[in-house]
């Protein structure tokens, strides 16, 4: 399914797939081949809240994705017996959707409970980081 914002541009799409059997909902605008910003949410958000950035004038230049964390928006809920809440497993999910969508190579913009995820991928995958922008979140 796909929208345009008020302005008749910059088309957001809305899309999921499987990661370990689970959805993993996301939002996307920009051009596929355009340079990555890879947008991690906080608490108690979504990718609902990147929404604005998605139908800027950004989306012109560089592709935006936006997923929802594993037990927020419109991802999969699993139950904690079945799902492991920590920022280790959640950024395994997080960096297994990347390589599914291949986001090879991505800005980072991290918020609130985004940081120690997209932290956690720096560190693991520093290859694929061109650059880090944390807006009120932990770094370490």
């Amino acid at each position: 399914m796909k929208t345009m914002n008020g302005f008749g541009q910059n088309r957001v799409s809305y899309n999921s797939i499987q990661v370990d059997n689970l959805k993993i909902f996301y939002r996307e605008a920009g051009p596929k081949d355009g340079p990555v910003i890879f947008l991690l949410h906080g608490v108690p958000t979504s990718s609902r809240m990147y929404q604005p950035m998605l139908e800027s004038s950004l989306s012109t230049k560089y592709r935006l994705v936006a997923p929802d964390f594993r037990g927020f928006g419109h991802s999969t809920w699993p139950s904690r017996k079945e799902f492991s809440y920590t920022f280790d497993h959640l950024t395994q999910v997080t960096q297994e959707f990347a390589d599914k969508l291949k986001l090879d190579h991505y800005t980072l913009c991290l918020h609130d409970y985004g940081g120690p995820v997209g932290m956690r991928m720096a560190i693991g995958q520093p290859e694929k980081v061109e650059a880090v922008i944390i807006q009120n979140a932990v770094s370490h």
